[in-house]
């Protein structure tokens, strides 16, 4: 049977469809209400009266109303009442300017309360300009003020944009689970897919490139002019307000990422991957190339990984969250063969045949994806492709016509040397003048890693030393944000400072020295006999536009004793496992799992 039940999938589709609709139409309408209840009447007003009529007034009552909201921001406006005469007759008129929106965006209501209480004070006559059509509608100040229309501006960007983009894709998700189903052989459920039913496979960069740019520009607009109405508040004594810097450096630190991915889509083109046999082989090797416009120089090298992830998501809407763990993964480096128009990478493995096959890319399950990085070519080229792999009972032909095409040997001397790579990363492996095995650890040997952590204590350390000075909800918010952020300070300090020296002998057992920021700490020896060594997952990592990869440790067991850790923050249990070889040739420790 096919494993994608397509009944599942529409109902999937209509849920999300219902969710996104929802919560879309509320943003949109949001967003369309600031068009239509404020801007749009704004501006029509403000054209209007430049049609109307210059007559003296006499101000009668001028005053600046200014309210605090809870959170202590002040806005104001001016009321005010003034008389004219028009053909004899009084008029009273108590529109000021265009708009009479209280608010706070620079001194408009302050100058103008300041100059209609002068004039009332000394008696001085003001100009009002009159509705020629209307003799009772008169205004005193006819201006079109462009920061309010800016600041509506972005919430009707904002509002309706998020809006208008979730309106869109839950239609597009009715329209999918509305599609009917295709009639399909049981053997080739990958052709129920467009994007898997021929061998060519786009990346996932294209909708990478979008999301990015969008979000980016979302967040630059609405925290940049969030942040200059701001900033004068946090100048001015409210230092907690600086925090609405972050919305404008996220914005461009998503603007940087989505330059960086259209200046690769400039430079190389879609550069889809193609896979011989298609789909790739369960049980089965498969040769795999793309081929890029531009020729590779001799320090160019590519990596190409085969990854096998388990994807699961939980909640709903707004809730929803998409996780992908690691399950195995091989990589190696890709051939480079010269071509009339560029460059093809090329690379061959095998599949192991103990896995499950790819799952519905609209559903949860296994998921193959094959992520390609380069560097030394026309500027650096990193890629995703999420393949089919089915057990089809085929494999790659090495008969090929042409040499260059032809993979006639495994690709075992680069994948090895990419696994030293990663040990070295964290690790020193050599022998000291004993001729015992000594592993070296370094001093932030993960700080791409901790350095966020590090940042994030740094900034909830320092709210919460804000928060409790003044006295936030008795204290208690300051306490939270600054024990949190002590924590992981504490913790990220830790690991970036420590360093790890292990010594190994088979006879003399092993000795364990640490050092925390150059002083020393710890010294234990373990003269017991090593019974024997095996590897421990850490945990996993998983960063947006990257592959996952799991954090290994190597530990050894001594007879009768508690296991302790060898070498850790090793990346890739290939890696891990290649160190712990390593270390059994030497000391003839037996080598588990």
């Amino acid at each position: 049977m096919s494993r994608f039940p397509r009944s599942n999938r529409r109902q999937q589709h209509r849920n999300s469809a219902i969710w996104l609709g929802a919560f879309g139409g509320i943003f949109f309408l949001v967003g369309l209400g600031f068009l239509v209840l404020g801007m749009v009447p704004t501006v029509i007003d403000a054209v209007r009266m430049r049609q109307w009529e210059p007559v003296p007034a006499q101000v009668v009552e001028a005053r600046l109303a200014s309210s605090r909201s809870s959170s202590g921001n002040a806005t104001s406006r001016v009321h005010a009442r003034y008389r004219y005469v028009i053909d004899g007759r009084t008029y009273t008129g108590e529109r000021v300017a265009v708009s009479n929106m209280a608010d706070n965006l620079g001194d408009f209501w302050y100058q103008l309360g300041w100059q209609l209480k002068s004039a009332q004070q000394q008696g001085k006559p003001v100009t009002a300009w009159v509705n020629p059509s209307d003799a009772s509608d008169a205004v005193l100040d006819r201006s079109l003020r462009w920061p309010l229309l800016g600041f509506w501006a972005i919430f009707l960007v904002v509002f309706g944009g998020v809006g208008g983009g979730m309106l869109a894709w839950a239609r597009h998700s009715w329209r999918k689970a509305a599609q009917p189903e295709q009639a399909l052989a049981t053997s080739q459920p990958w052709m129920a897919h467009p994007a898997w039913a021929g061998p060519s496979i786009a990346s996932n960069m294209r909708a990478e490139r979008w999301v990015f740019t969008v979000m980016g520009l979302v967040f630059l607009v609405f925290g940049a002019s969030v942040s200059a109405l701001a900033l004068p508040q946090a100048v001015n004594g409210r230092p907690i307000v600086w925090v609405v810097l972050v919305f404008p450096l996220v914005g461009l630190a998503m603007c940087w990422h989505a330059i960086k991915r259209w200046r690769q889509h400039r430079r190389y083109g879609a550069a889809a991957l193609v896979l011989a046999p298609h789909p790739a082989p369960l049980g089965g090797s498969v040769v795999m190339h793309l081929d890029l416009p531009v020729q590779a120089g001799p320090q160019a090298r590519v990596v190409v990984a085969l990854s096998c992830l388990e994807r699961s998501t939980s909640g709903n809407g707004d809730d929803r969250r998409t996780s992908e763990n690691l399950q195995w993964e091989n990589e190696g480096i890709a051939k480079l063969l010269p071509t009339p128009s560029g460059t093809r990478i090329q690379w061959q493995t095998n599949v192991p045949g103990h896995l499950p096959p790819s799952a519905s890319p609209d559903e949860d399950g296994t998921v193959w994806r094959v992520s390609v990085t380069g560097q030394g070519l026309d500027g650096d080229f990193s890629a995703h492709y999420d393949i089919p792999v089915f057990a089809t009972g085929t494999s790659a032909s090495f008969s090929a016509p042409d040499d260059r095409l032809a993979f006639g040997q495994a690709n075992l001397p680069s994948e090895e040397s990419l696994l030293r790579e990663r040990i070295a990363a964290v690790c020193q492996v050599g022998m000291n003048m004993q001729g015992r095995l000594v592993l070296d650890q370094p001093y932030a040997r993960m700080r791409r890693v901790q350095m966020p952590w590090l940042i994030m204590g740094v900034a909830f350390l320092a709210s919460g030393t804000y928060l409790w000075r003044k006295d936030a909800l008795g204290g208690w918010m300051g306490i939270l944000f600054g024990g949190l952020g002590l924590l992981a300070l504490v913790l990220s300090l830790w690991h970036l400072g420590n360093r790890r020296k292990v010594t190994l002998d088979r006879s003399q057992g092993a000795t364990v020295e640490r050092w925390l920021l150059g002083i020393p700490v710890g010294r234990r020896r373990y003269a017991q006999m090593i019974e024997r060594l095996s590897l421990y997952r850490s945990y996993g990592l998983q960063v947006s536009g990257q592959r996952p990869e799991n954090i290994w440790q190597v530990r050894a067991h001594p007879l009768g004793g508690k296991a302790f850790v060898l070498a850790d923050s090793i990346s890739g249990e290939e890696a891990a496992r290649l160190l712990m070889s390593d270390i059994a040739r030497h000391t003839g420790w037996s080598a588990g799992t």
